[in-house]
């Protein structure tokens, strides 16, 4: 498989056609930022920000910070959002963590699966009895 860049910034895995995220976000690459060819842009409105609405969710307490910096155009938002990225790499660790755990236990997985199958069959039973009943 081939690893390349993303339009966001990450190293994303080419698998057959399918991208995706890396087992380890370490790889990550952060661009050396020229200051002087990329200023700081003109002060925003971050309730007009989507990248803001992340962080109001994933990161509340740095959310009077993020609307200051960008009220005032203290920090640009390619750094605001490499910041979010940090923040949500931490937040999803566990769950990639428990990803892991299960890429390495195929009957594990294989049960999952099996118990999902049959939850699913007894619920598309009950529908199609219902829509037999209401056909016939």
């Amino acid at each position: 498989y081939l690893l390349r860049r993303s339009e966001y910034g990450l190293v994303t895995r080419d698998i057959g056609g399918e991208t995706t995220m890396p087992q380890h976000m370490d790889c990550r690459i952060k661009e050396k930022r020229d200051l002087d060819r990329f200023p700081f842009e003109d002060p925003k409105d971050p309730d007009k920000c989507n990248v803001y609405s992340y962080y109001e969710v994933f990161a509340q307490e740095k959310k009077s910070e993020v609307c200051e910096w960008c009220k005032k155009a203290q920090k640009g938002c390619t750094d605001c959002k490499m910041m979010l990225a940090d923040i949500l790499i931490e937040y999803l660790a566990p769950i990639r963590q428990k990803r892991s755990e299960l890429e390495n236990d195929k009957n594990c997985i294989m049960d999952i699966l099996e118990d999902g199958r049959k939850k699913a069959q007894k619920i598309a039973r009950k529908t199609i009895s219902e829509i037999k009943e209401v056909i016939f």
